[in-house]
C-alpha cells in the first residue's frame, strides 16, 4: 500500500510504473555454475543443478531473522537439496545448521561468495526462502517463487517483494509467512538487536510446516 501511494506521488513528476518489477543484473564473471560449485567446493555432485531451495538465513537485524533452532527445524523439513545463502556475518549460524542437520545435501555458501554470486544462486534456485532482506528483493527482480518470513516487521509497511505487474494478487502470491494478531507487532519498520518484549513471539511462533508448503 505504501509503495502504491509513493508511485501515485511520483506520477506528478512524469514517473509511471511500467509493471515490470525490479531489475538486477549479474556480470558474466559472477554467474555461478551450480554443478561445478557443488562438486568443486563440497566434493559431492548435485544431481539436478537447479532443483534446490535457496535459503537466505541472514538479515540486517536480529528481530528479522528466525532463531537458529527454527532454521534447523526448517532445513530438516525441506525435502529438496538446500543451499544456505548469506554473508560473512552468517557464517557461525550456517555452521551450526550444517552440524545439526547432518544432511549431505545441505550446501553452505555463507561467506564464501560475493553478493552478485549469491544473487546468481538465488536466480537459479527452484524456490527462495528468505527473511525480509536484500536478497528477497533480488529474488523478486528475478521473479522467483519467494517464501518470505516476517518477524517484527510487516509487509504492509512497504518492504514486501515487489514483483512484476504489481497488484494485491501478486502480493499474495509472494507466500508471506507471519504470526498475525500479535499486539506488539510491528514494533519497528527496520528491526532491533533483540526483541523489546523479550519473548520474540513473532519468530518463535512461526509455523515451519507452513513455510515449507511450496
Amino acid at each position: 500500500m505504501i509503495l502504491i501511494i509513493l508511485l501515485a506521488a511520483a506520477k506528478k513528476f512524469g514517473i509511471v510504473n511500467d509493471g515490470a518489477g525490479l531489475d538486477f543484473f549479474i556480470a558474466p564473471e559472477n554467474m555461478v555454475n551450480m554443478e561445478n560449485l557443488i562438486l568443486g567446493v563440497f566434493n559431492t555432485p548435485l544431481q539436478k543443478p537447479h532443483h534446490y531451495i535457496a535459503l537466505v538465513i541472514g538479515a540486517a537485524h536480529a528481530t528479522k531473522r528466525l532463531p537458529t533452532h527454527k532454521l534447523i527445524e526448517l532445513v530438516n523439513q525441506i525435502k529438496q537439496p538446500v543451499v544456505l545463502v548469506g554473508g560473512k556475518d552468517d557464517m557461525l549460524v550456517a555452521a551450526e545448521i550444517e552440524n545439526a542437520v547432518q544432511r549431505s545435501d545441505v550446501y553452505n555458501t555463507c561467506g564464501k561468495l560475493n553478493l552478485h554470486q549469491s544473487a546468481s544462486i538465488v536466480q537459479q534456485a527452484l524456490c527462495v526462502i528468505t527473511h525480509d532482506t536484500g536478497l528477497m528483493h533480488i529474488a523478486a527482480a528475478f521473479n522467483k517463487n519467494i517464501i518470505s518470513i516476517w518477524g517484527n516487521t510487516v509487509p504492509e509497511l512497504g518492504m514486501y517483494p515487489y514483483l512484476k505487474t504489481e497488484s494485491q494478487q501478486n502480493f499474495a502470491n509472494a507466500h508471506i509467512n507471519e504470526v498475525k494478531n500479535l499486539p506488539c507487532r510491528p514494533c519497528s519498520k527496520i528491526g532491533f538487536n533483540t526483541c523489546p518484549k523479550k519473548h520474540f513471539a513473532c519468530m518463535e511462533m512461526q509455523n515451519v510446516e507452513n513455510i515449507v508448503q511450496f
